[in-house]
């Protein structure tokens, strides 16, 4: 039971990220604002989500160095999401063929995994 209990500490966890957001356009001058969010991973049941966690998501892909949390690539936008285990960073960007781009980049500190919402059916 133990053992059990230890393994869900190392693939269950929230991960509390602080850092920076910086976002430029062609259309507005730079903005620079404080970035600050909680996110609950669940690498066994390659789930996460972010803050309340009102909904759940797939992990795009996992290692034991980096996690990938969110990739959306296509004609228009191009977005990641990555916690770097190593590192205890993350690094997130979206960008637009507009020109809007966004950046951030945040220190992660581990804690216990508090859970998710309870399935409804």
């Amino acid at each position: 039971m133990i053992l059990l209990a230890a393994l869900a500490a190392v693939t269950a966890f929230n991960v509390s990220c602080v850092g920076t957001e910086k976002v430029t356009s062609k259309h507005l001058k730079p903005l620079e604002r404080p970035f600050e969010r909680v996110y609950r991973v669940d690498l066994m049941g390659r789930r996460w989500c972010l803050d309340k966690c009102s909904e759940t998501r797939p992990i795009v892909r996992a290692t034991k160095t980096q996690i990938v949390l969110y990739e959306s690539i296509d004609s228009v936008t191009k977005a990641r999401t990555t916690l770097d285990r190593e590192q205890g960073t993350l690094f997130e960007f979206f960008g637009t063929d507009t020109g809007y781009l966004s950046i951030t980049t945040a220190v992660c500190k581990g804690s216990k995994f508090t859970g998710f919402p309870a399935l409804k059916f």
